[in-house]
């Protein structure tokens, strides 16, 4: 019986403590969100909780019940109300947007300071050249969609620079004379206009881009392994013209295509150009993966790729030349102005492999000069070979609806150098590239007599972070004429960032 009484008391005195507990709670102001089991509203902040009366054994649930709540001040209305508001806001906002063109701004800084030693053979060929410092490049842009199906850009570089010449530039007010050197000139890069996922045609450009030739010059240079491209690329590798090409990549993303025609090298002139005798180009390019390891984001892949440009010499005149892979030098080979040309063909071969942070890339180019008399065709060649690899583990990332490496290198650790609150030097390496390429390429081939030359560089890359990086570039090189071969060494830096 004692038992009893006990458990019996015990019970009362834990009901009269709830029960004084829950009236205590009523007629009092919810600061928090809750929801009623029994009820499809949600309580919110200062909802008021009327006075319900005590509990009775016949209404447990009380205050769950969907009539223990009202919304006297009409706040849940008001809240209803005001998100409905932002709902229609952010709808208006989304449809405004998608009827005009987006934009993005950006561009990119490449600092240069370069060396050069030099034989007295090669001296006698292109000259003493002079210790310098230049900004290689410096570009703004502009580019963005419109109506989800188009898109565009608008880039120029303002550290282009032309011959000067005694005399006068400009126009009107605007005109003034000069006594030779160089002077600054800005140059169109990318400008066109283009249309989206087209049947058949993909994407569709028009404007003023690059042809679709060749592996190293499709990749942007903020990505490519060295300072400046190989002997073969200002020999023979199209670069920008004016023209129109469309270009698609398979569904599997293992195969792209690009075909485009363009008035013959316009080069980099803005904006307009006038000549009855310009020539027109056809030219196209195929990449294929063989292998692409899908586990590891291409760590691993074969790519394949094949290029091709007929340029019809209108004039008649073309001209092949390049640089000892730096662009402050003078040009090393020069087959002069020839004329009387019918046309000029490029076949180019292309082919990478990467497996984790190691990786080799080479290319072959021909030309097959033809003249109208049928008499005199040439054919000229070039070859390039590079191997790189990282030696913090990173690797050269691969664009598989381009086919080529336009990607950005993303450091495991960022470069930094910070005093900790210890007092301690904590820092972040950053990630380190070494690169090595040989490259030649043959301007001789019967009345044809432009040299020949042949360079081994010697590359380091420090990537601070995906956007910035130093470049070490040491660069031998021959080149050699009737028989003389001089022999000149480069020692160059380039600061870079992009943004």
């Amino acid at each position: 019986m004692q038992g009893r009484k006990g458990t019996w008391l015990t019970g009362v005195l834990t009901g009269t403590l709830l029960c004084g507990m829950a009236t205590g709670a009523l007629g009092q102001t919810l600061r928090q969100p809750y929801m009623s089991p029994n009820s499809a509203y949600t309580v919110v902040s200062d909802v008021r909780v009327p006075d319900a009366g005590p509990l009775t054994s016949s209404a447990p649930n009380h205050l769950m019940s969907n009539t223990a709540f009202s919304d006297e001040g009409g706040g849940l209305a008001a809240i209803e109300a005001r998100l409905a508001k932002i709902e229609d806001s952010a709808a208006a906002a989304k449809k405004k947007a998608a009827g005009k063109p987006s934009v993005t701004f950006g561009g990119r800084i490449y600092a240069d300071y370069q060396l050069f030693s030099q034989d007295t053979p090669s001296i006698t060929q292109i000259g003493n050249q002079q210790n310098g410092f230049r900004f290689d490049t410096v570009r703004m842009y502009a580019k963005g969609t419109a109506f989800q199906v188009m898109d565009y850009k608008v880039q120029f570089d303002f550290a282009g620079t032309q011959s000067a010449t005694t005399g006068s530039t400009g126009v009107g007010a605007l005109a003034h004379t000069h006594s030779g050197g160089t002077l600054q000139a800005s140059t169109f890069k990318d400008v066109y206009i283009g249309f989206k996922e087209l049947p058949l045609a993909g994407h569709v450009k028009i404007g003023h881009f690059k042809e679709p030739f060749s592996l190293d010059q499709l990749t942007s240079s903020r990505f490519i392994t060295f300072m400046e491209r190989s002997l073969i690329d200002k020999a023979f590798v199209p670069g920008r013209n004016v023209g129109i090409m469309a270009s698609d990549y398979s569904e599997s993303e293992n195969l792209t295509w690009a075909l485009g025609a363009f008035i013959a090298d316009i080069g980099d002139e803005p904006p307009i150009y006038k000549d009855d005798n310009t020539g027109m180009a056809l030219t196209t390019r195929v990449t294929w993966l063989p292998w692409y390891d899908e586990a590891t984001e291409g760590r691993g892949l074969l790519h394949l790729g094949l290029g091709y440009s007929y340029r019809d010499m209108h004039d008649g005149d073309h001209r092949f030349r390049t640089k000892p892979e730096n662009d402050l030098s003078t040009y090393i080979l020069d087959t002069g102005t020839l004329t009387g040309l019918s046309d000029v063909q490029l076949i180019g071969l292309e082919a990478a492999y990467v497996y984790g942070a190691f990786r080799i890339q080479s290319e072959y180019i021909k030309a097959f000069v033809g003249r109208r008399s049928g008499a005199g065709d040439a054919e000229l060649d070039g070859v390039y070979f590079q191997m790189s690899y990282f030696l913090t583990g990173e690797q050269r990332k691969y664009k598989r609806t381009a086919g080529t490496f336009s990607d950005r290198v993303k450091p495991f650790e960022p470069f930094f150098r910070v005093r900790t609150e210890n007092g301690n030097i904590c820092t972040g390496k950053g990630a380190w590239e070494v690169a090595y390429r040989f490259s030649s390429v043959d301007l001789n081939n019967g009345a044809i007599t432009g040299g020949n030359a042949t360079n081994h560089t010697f590359g380091v890359n420090w990537y601070f972070n995906p956007y910035a990086r130093m470049m070490f570039d040491y660069i031998n090189s021959d080149a050699r004429h009737g028989g003389h071969t001089g022999n000149m060494n480069i020692f160059a830096v380039r600061t870079q960032i992009d943004f």
